[in-house]
């Protein structure tokens, strides 16, 4: 190409690649909307220092039916215990329910049927 000459987009690939960055940063925004932090209490003195009573600034399930607080400046425990990451858009449970509320459901289920 000469300098000073404009190369046409004939395909639309850059206002493609445009719209999908718009789309995928909007997507991180719903998905991060999602999650509230809040003060996890220790009810015990922990290994990571926290004495008992303590507060640790964690993270809030978004399952409404939990609504737990999982302690940590990351969402690993909230993914590990929970099943969703806030720090990853797209992170959560097959079927968007919590970890800790399917296995309370399907104990419930297990002591109706003794």
């Amino acid at each position: 190409m000469i300098p000073g000459q404009v190369q046409l987009d004939l395909f639309g690939e850059v206002e493609a690649a445009e719209q999908a960055t718009r789309d995928y940063r909007q997507a991180v925004a719903n998905w991060q909307a999602r999650f509230e932090r809040g003060y996890w209490t220790a009810p015990w003195d922990t290994q990571g220092g926290t004495p008992k009573g303590g507060r640790v600034l964690g993270w809030r399930c978004p399952d409404p039916e939990c609504g737990e607080i999982e302690p940590g400046p990351t969402g690993f425990a909230l993914e590990l215990n929970h099943g969703f990451d806030p720090g990853v858009p797209g992170r959560e449970p097959f079927d968007g329910r919590c970890y800790k509320v399917r296995l309370r459901r399907a104990q419930q289920r297990a002591e109706a049927v003794r």
